[in-house]
């Protein structure tokens, strides 16, 4: 939480954790706990389940959890929402508080996402099986919002999108299906899923994303953001409600 701590950001989003590690933690949390170390090997990997059980059982504490963003990725709609209702129980049960929001990522570009067609490779290949997931994941939320009454502060639910090559038209139509599927804020970064990183970020789409909504539904805006600078300049350009920045956080500027 160096980021939050340091860097004065309002929310921290978690690296992503697939729906399935998540289920394999939480059938067995009493494995994770007793070691606090993560083992990587030579190559610099660790195993993904482990991985997942440190950063939800060992790398989070309450002063940092009310500000941190559990990024869920996966296809299956049963899946996510078994993942996040035994999310929010591992983080009610290991006595940190709840998260302040839990998100499921429709913009991972990567290979790792082609291959088991999440991410933005599921919105392109299947718009409504991520909606219906974001839908199985609201369910979840307000289930265990309804079942935990000593819980008062129920977790946000958002997605991060790519914009979408058919056309700025047609992402602000899937973000409003998003909205309507239940998420409470939505995060864009404005380039295209073949563009991955490369480029410069497409503001203007983002700008016309932004006064396609009212001003009481979030819209994050991401693409390339390393400086200060450049933050003042997307929220001043675009009217967006605030600006992400990821790989801008990988390196000294």
């Amino acid at each position: 939480m160096l980021a939050r701590r340091c860097g004065n950001a309002s929310l921290c989003y978690s690296p992503m954790l697939r729906d399935h590690d998540v289920i394999s933690v939480a059938a067995n949390p009493d494995q994770f706990l007793i070691s606090k170390e993560l083992k990587i090997d030579n190559a610099g990997r660790t195993n993904s389940v482990a991985e997942t059980a440190y950063l939800i059982l060992h790398d989070s504490y309450p002063a940092d959890t009310s500000n941190l963003v559990v990024q869920l990725c996966g296809s299956d709609p049963a899946k996510l929402a078994q993942a996040t209702t035994a999310l929010l129980n591992m983080y009610s049960n290991n006595n940190n508080g709840l998260p302040a929001g839990i998100d499921l990522n429709l913009g991972c570009p990567q290979e790792c996402a082609l291959k088991e067609g999440f991410g933005a490779f599921l919105v392109e290949k299947n718009a409504n099986a991520a909606i219906s997931c974001i839908s199985a994941m609201r369910n979840a939320i307000n289930t265990h919002h309804h079942c935990k009454a000593d819980n008062s502060n129920r977790p946000s639910l958002s997605t991060k999108i790519r914009l979408l090559e058919s056309g700025v038209d047609d992402t602000i139509d899937f973000i409003r299906k998003c909205k309507s599927a239940g998420v409470d804020n939505i995060a864009v970064h404005c380039r295209h899923r073949p563009d991955k990183h490369n480029g410069d970020a497409d503001w203007d789409s983002g700008g016309k994303i932004v006064a396609a909504f009212p001003s009481d539904f979030p819209i994050i805006l991401n693409g390339g953001i390393s400086h200060h600078r450049e933050a003042s300049m997307v929220i001043e350009q675009t009217k967006c409600h605030a600006v992400m920045a990821a790989t801008g956080y990988l390196r000294n500027h």
